[in-house]
């Protein structure tokens, strides 16, 4: 386990040993214990996040809505959105794009 060290490394008297708050490259030495999850952190959470986990997160929340509300629809009836095409699988699909045609 690390050793926990109250000098934060940025004054005259710092002792040698002692890493500072910030590393060369720019990230934090800085690390939360104990901290609270708050709706704030959610900005910085997807910040750090590769590109790729964040475009993950786009697409499954797209999917996620959408299977949500095609499943809305077909629940209170797909006939007040679009006629029906009689088969579920096919209402459902229907109501996952919105399609809307008269």
């Amino acid at each position: 386990m690390a050793q926990k060290v109250k000098d934060p490394g940025f004054g005259y008297n710092s002792q040698k040993n002692i890493r500072g708050i910030v590393n060369k490259d720019g990230t934090s030495n800085v690390i939360h214990v104990n901290k609270k999850f708050k709706i704030e952190d959610l900005y910085t959470f997807f910040i750090a996040l590769p590109w790729w986990k964040f475009f993950l997160f786009v697409l499954l929340g797209y999917l996620t809505l959408n299977i949500f509300f095609g499943g809305l629809y077909v629940a209170i009836g797909i006939e007040e959105i679009t006629p029906s095409k009689g088969n579920l699988i096919d209402d459902f699909l229907n109501g996952f794009f919105s399609a809307h045609k008269h």
